[in-house]
């Protein structure tokens, strides 16, 4: 058809509205994402979503808010009909979730849809329902306050559209990290879930901190660093990362605005930048963040799914969002010390010290559980100005003190030279050396493991290998899928110092290895790598990248727990560890380091 022989036409009510429908109905969790929506805009307390097929045969979600009048069921499902706003005005303060009206007749115009809902006021329901593409009926019903939407055989009459879902798993992941966000967001309504009639979640109303632990497990606080702020029109709160839970995806990353969860590049880089002294590369920073704004100074109405926002003044936003996040990232000691000199830790619970429990509680009586605290969580005491987390190498100051004593005392005794580079070994597990402030406590195989991720991820970014010959070579099998590993990662194997000959029957020999690996410990630490590296691939998790395989190799190649170590060989890997670009955490983000302040010591021996 030629320019001259085309005409306007005026598409018929259900083909607009099914093109509509395709922005704001993209997959079953954006049903469920609106529906919702929907009963928290009502002022439900309880919200229940039901799926089978992944919401593909059946979504329904059952609410005790508000509910509707038959009037208003009827007129839910039209396009742009909505009890959110009422005017151009109202777009300037949205303080719901829904206000375009595009929700229920979009779900409407791509399902086989059914309401049920009732009003406190009313004694009986109100059920309207599809009988054909166009048609739906009303009729009374038995049924409790609230709303019950039903949503059968999505996308029946858009084939084209259903056959770009995603598998079961796939849309099932979506579906239920979307609940997960509302109840983040709303932990005070009760949430359930059901796939295929068994109950997935089920998160009970509650506190923030409680539901925290509902959803990414029970140790979570443990983890994070609350954080609060709040300035004339903007309100901050939630949960950083401490720097020892960092991840490798930026999936965990959960940003809510005025309780909407959504997407935000310039508030994500906001935080990432707060930590960017902190993180590896590949590495990024958990948090849950709420951002309280006053409604005017945004919106929300770029997009039908409303994940997307702009911020009338981002600038201001960014540098208020960025300042809170470094000013809780100082209130966390990046070094872990001892114990809080006012609560003792015993397990998972928390008791308060009384005036003469440290005079008790000396040395020599602490329990296994005290001793393991000693070496292990990491307290709140840093100075404002968050310089307090950076700690020298234990060694500088001595040497320091050691010119200002020769220059006034030319006879340097014995005990002097000893006591200004003590280091001792306890139980072949930790180093002991002395600081400033008391005692330093240094993970000796973890202090290795980061010396030897950072040389080998330093030969996998430059290619530059330097591997030792062996004397004897080693010739072994292996499994038909670790040869298989190998083979298919052998320029990583190279790049960091194994030379590998690859023979039939899955037969290899080891002619040459990194020269961090010990003497007799080829063969176990090459098995120990491929081993987790299929362990890796078989998990499908994450992809193999530079600084996976560094991390793994320095796991296996690093200094045993309970090898001895000199006094040569302590004060040696000491010397490495600080010339890293990270001494203070393992890849695997462990702390390496722990400081024992004198006071505590004081403490111990009723000096204070």
């Amino acid at each position: 058809m030629s320019n001259k022989e085309r005409k306007i036409n005026l598409l018929p009510e259900e083909v607009y509205n099914k093109i509509a429908a395709g922005e704001v109905v993209q997959r079953p969790a954006s049903v469920v994402k609106e529906l919702v929506e929907n009963s928290i805009d009502a002022g439900a307390k309880s919200i229940t979503v039901i799926v089978k097929d992944a919401g593909k045969k059946l979504i329904s979600v059952t609410d005790n808010g508000s509910g509707m009048k038959e009037d208003d069921l009827a007129l839910s499902i039209k396009r742009h009909a909505t009890s959110k706003i009422e005017s151009a005005a109202d777009l300037e303060t949205i303080d719901s979730f829904g206000f375009r009206g595009e929700a229920l007749s979009s779900i409407a115009a791509v399902s086989q849809l059914e309401i049920k809902s009732r009003t406190e006021d009313e004694e009986v329901a109100s059920r309207l329902y599809f009988t054909s593409e166009t048609e739906f009926e009303t009729e009374k019903v038995a049924a409790p306050k609230g709303t019950t939407v039903t949503v059968k055989n999505l996308f029946y009459n858009v084939p084209a559209r259903k056959n770009f879902l995603k598998s079961n798993s796939t849309e099932l992941k979506n579906i239920t990290n979307l609940i997960k966000y509302f109840a983040l967001a709303y932990p005070e309504v009760n949430f359930k879930f059901f796939n295929e009639d068994k109950l997935q979640l089920n998160y009970l109303s509650s506190n923030l901190n409680s539901r925290m632990k509902d959803v990414f497990g029970q140790n979570i606080l443990d983890m994070v660093i609350e954080t609060y702020e709040q300035v004339d029109f903007i309100e901050l709160s939630g949960f950083i990362a401490k720097p020892t839970f960092l991840t490798d995806s930026k999936l965990e990353q959960h940003l809510f605005v005025n309780r909407r969860y959504v997407k935000s590049k310039s508030i994500s880089h906001a935080v990432f930048s707060a930590y960017q002294n902190i993180l590896s590369k590949g590495e990024y920073p958990f948090f849950v963040l709420f951002l309280d704004i006053d409604p005017s100074r945004i919106d929300v109405n770029i997009h039908p799914t409303k994940q997307e926002i702009k911020f009338y003044d981002e600038a201001q936003i960014y540098s208020f969002v960025n300042a809170v996040i470094k000013k809780s990232l100082g209130s966390y000691d990046m070094v872990p010390k001892s114990i809080d000199s006012n609560m003792f830790n015993i397990g998972q619970k928390k008791r308060d010290v009384k005036s003469n429990d440290l005079k008790k509680n000396n040395l020599t009586s602490i329990n296994d559980d005290e001793l393991e605290l000693l070496f292990g969580d990491v307290e709140k005491e840093l100075s404002e100005s968050g310089n307090g987390n950076v700690i020298s190498h234990p060694f500088t100051e001595n040497k320091r003190k050691e010119v200002e004593h020769r220059a006034t005392n030319k006879n340097v005794d014995a005990d002097n030279e000893t006591q200004k580079d003590f280091v001792v070994s306890l139980h072949d597990k930790y180093i002991l050396t002395q600081i400033k402030s008391g005692l330093m406590v240094i993970d000796a195989h973890l202090a290795h493991v980061r010396i030897l991720y950072e040389k080998a991820l330093s030969s996998l970014n430059t290619n530059m290998s330097f591997a030792q010959q062996l004397l004897f070579v080693q010739t072994f099998r292996i499994s038909k899928e670790a040869y298989k590993v190998l083979q298919g990662n052998d320029k990583m194997f190279s790049a960091i110092g194994f030379e590998i000959r690859y023979f039939s029957n899955s037969t290899i020999s080891i002619t040459g290895v990194p020269s961090d690996v010990k003497f007799g410990s080829e063969v176990k630490a090459l098995i120990g790598i491929l081993e987790d590296l299929l362990a890796l691939i078989n998990a499908k998790r994450e992809t193999l990248t530079n600084e996976k395989f560094a991390e793994i190799y320095s796991k296996h190649a690093a200094l045993k727990i309970d090898n001895k170590i000199t006094q040569t060989g302590m004060k040696s890997l000491i010397d490495q560890l600080f010339a890293t670009a990270n001494p203070y955490m393992s890849p695997c983000n462990k702390p390496i380091i722990v400081k024992i302040p004198l006071s505590e010591f004081d403490k111990k021996f009723g000096r204070m």
